[in-house]
């Protein structure tokens, strides 16, 4: 594993996914999901990436939610 990003960066997205996936669509954090997905992709965070990956795409199949 070679990342230019520091563990400070990975206890940021750490706390975003734990909000996202707690909070789904509703959550406040939201917004940093793709800056959160880039981060755990380069840590390897595959599984985490994985569970991101599926309540973003509930956004994209059911808007109002």
């Amino acid at each position: 594993m070679k990342t230019l990003r520091t563990i400070d960066e990975l206890n940021w997205a750490l706390g975003v996914y734990s909000n996202i996936i707690k909070f789904g669509q509703k959550s406040i954090l939201i917004e940093n999901s793709k800056e959160c997905l880039i981060i755990l992709e380069e840590f390897e965070e595959y599984e985490k990436c994985h569970d991101l990956f599926e309540v973003l795409k509930t956004e994209e199949k059911d808007p109002q939610i």
